[in-house]
């Protein structure tokens, strides 16, 4: 088995037993949920939060809820400004993670500059230490446009994309595992069918700290 085929099966892997995602309709709407507290969680506050470009408004409540949680969240107008400032954020946390809004990733999926900047900030982020989110909208383009930068790098024959369906968020994040004097990267992927602002942010967290493709 080659090593690619062996890397998407951990992918699959990671994305369907961890996370239990089925493919549905993003369900979530503006009406009938109540104030969510602050969520405790220490992941919380090892990651900064890079929000990039456009929003929406499920976008804007999942960055109101990490900053009631006491996120450090941060706001830049396209990946180029994000890239100027990547080394100090970095400086400042364990991990950075870089949010979208999915509609916003569709307008730029043919804006090359927009994908060289996104190369660039991925080449910045050392140890792997970024994690990529798109949040409402086409999620699904997400990985389409790293794929483009070569961030995401698991096309093969017959490729489907991991969210074709538009789930309310998904993630890529490169894990790094280590084994004595060994380290290397497996894919991590996320998505999310979440009902809920809480569940959702609970399932990004649990995300973020799962190592489990390093037992495989």
């Amino acid at each position: 088995m080659s090593r690619a085929s062996i890397l998407l099966i951990l992918l699959v892997v990671v994305f369907s037993a961890v996370l239990g995602v089925i493919p549905v309709v993003n369900t979530f709407s503006k009406s009938g949920s109540p104030q969510t507290p602050p969520i405790a969680s220490p992941v919380i506050k090892d990651y900064i939060v890079v929000h990039i470009g456009e929003s929406n408004y499920l976008l804007d409540e999942v960055l109101e809820l990490l900053r009631i949680s006491e996120a450090n969240i941060v706001k830049f107008s396209d990946p180029e400004e994000a890239s100027q400032n990547l080394n100090a954020l970095m400086a400042k946390a364990k991990g950075v993670l870089i949010t979208f809004s999915g509609d916003y990733l569709d307008k730029n999926l043919d804006n090359n500059s927009f994908i060289n900047s996104l190369k660039k900030l991925n080449y910045l982020c050392e140890e792997a230490k970024c994690a990529f989110l798109a949040i409402g909208g086409k999620t699904s383009r997400l990985f389409e446009v790293l794929l483009r930068a070569g961030i995401y790098n698991m096309w093969h024959p017959g490729w489907v994309n991991p969210v074709y369906w538009d789930p309310p968020a998904a993630g890529f994040e490169h894990k790094v595992c280590t084994d004595g004097t060994r380290k290397w990267l497996v894919p991590g992927v996320f998505g999310s069918n979440a009902q809920t602002l809480k569940s959702l942010i609970e399932g990004i967290i649990e995300w973020l700290q799962y190592r489990g493709p390093c037992d495989l």
